[in-house]
């Protein structure tokens, strides 16, 4: 219990104003979740939304991470939060505005995030809204009454990242005619919606291609989401637009098992490629594929000298068991590299049970 008098309830202001009852293991903290997992909609509930009140914006900002928080350990069920959340849409804070829309949509309150969605003038708002129902599970948006007439609207938003966000919210796998018309419409939104996804505040930052890659992954369409990989990594596309189509290619070679050999020959050209920021991409995503590693050894055995990605390409070579990462590898491991996954590439050299080749021989790859 906090030491303060639960009749004032000082404390609650004074951890959230500190920042302290957002630190995990808090003692003030703790209290306040298990009092709210008792009662949600409770006194102590009832006290921090009235919070959400507050002429500052950093306690405003603090109340929504708070009441995201409890609202994600405990889904469902949250009216009175729902409420508060819908008010603060038009905070004047834009971070407090994303934060209120991402709480709305998991209060559970289908209804309200329609009509919200719906009536927003803001495009912060509605951008929010859209990112924060494609993360989320609740089936109720479906059936609220004007959901999808609200969302073929918003797929003519003068805001590229909502008609992007729509497009995405009205792929149906059960219509795979209407896939190709989608698409198109998502790539040409691709590049100008970017920044509007990774604001700081968004319900889970992540690039357009990484959102495009969870819906076609979600879809199991495996074919498309190889070819857009390979199509937006064409060399005269922009840096960015090429960056997203890696990351595409990460998300199938993780989802699918054939995806590495569909999509290694052109992470390899990449890497072979001028020293940029899509090179130095491409070289990690083929290295932290096993499949991957392996049918690219020759092309991350050619750039273990870099110094900007050797790190990278040796940690992908000893995890494919391929004996000429060994000398870097251990050059690594003496100058006392934080690299995650090194001591996992040595485990693999030593299940080999070969011998480093003599210097200036290919080693015999195993695995």
């Amino acid at each position: 219990m906090p030491a303060a008098s639960l009749d004032s309830w000082g404390w609650l202001e004074a951890g959230v104003v500190s920042g302290d009852l957002l630190v995990p293991g808090d003692h003030a903290r703790s209290w306040l979740f298990d009092t709210v997992k008792a009662e949600r909609d409770g006194p102590a509930t009832h006290r921090l939304a009235a919070l959400a009140g507050d002429g500052r914006a950093l306690v405003r900002r603090a109340v929504f991470a708070l009441l995201a928080e409890l609202c994600h350990l405990h889904p469902g069920g949250w009216r009175a939060v729902a409420a508060v959340a819908e008010s603060a849409l038009r905070d004047g804070d834009s971070l407090v505005r994303r934060a209120a829309a991402a709480l709305l949509v998991r209060t559970g309150e289908p209804g309200r995030v329609v009509a919200s969605l719906a009536a927003s003038p803001d495009p912060v708002v509605r951008i929010a809204l859209m990112h924060a129902m494609s993360w989320c599970k609740t089936p109720g948006f479906a059936a609220v009454t004007g959901h999808r007439a609200t969302l073929d609207r918003l797929r003519g938003d003068s805001e590229p990242a909502v008609r992007l966000l729509a497009g995405v919210a009205v792929y149906r796998r059960d219509d795979p005619a209407a896939w190709p018309a989608l698409d198109t419409a998502i790539r040409a939104d691709l590049e100008a919606s970017a920044d509007a996804l990774a604001e700081p505040g968004a319900w889970c930052p992540e690039t357009p291609g990484e959102l495009w890659a969870r819906t076609l992954t979600g879809l199991d369409r495996e074919q498309d989401c190889c070819a857009w990989a390979r199509r937006l990594t064409g060399p005269d596309e922009h840096p960015r637009l090429r960056l997203d189509g890696i990351r595409m290619a990460v998300a199938a070679m993780r989802t699918w098992r054939a995806a590495p050999h569909r999509l290694t020959p052109m992470l390899t050209g990449i890497i072979g490629e001028r020293p940029s920021e899509v090179r130095s991409a491409a070289l990690h995503a083929v290295a932290s594929s096993l499949t991957a590693s392996g049918l690219g050894a020759d092309s991350l055995a050619a750039v273990l000298d870099d110094p900007e990605v050797g790190a990278a390409a040796a940690i992908g070579l000893g995890c494919a068991s391929d004996h000429r990462a060994v000398p870097h590898l251990v050059r690594l491991m003496l100058t006392g590299s934080g690299e995650p996954r090194l001591a996992e590439a040595f485990r693999a050299l030593a299940r080999t049970g070969a011998d480093p080749p003599a210097p200036g021989k290919r080693s015999r790859r195993c695995g």
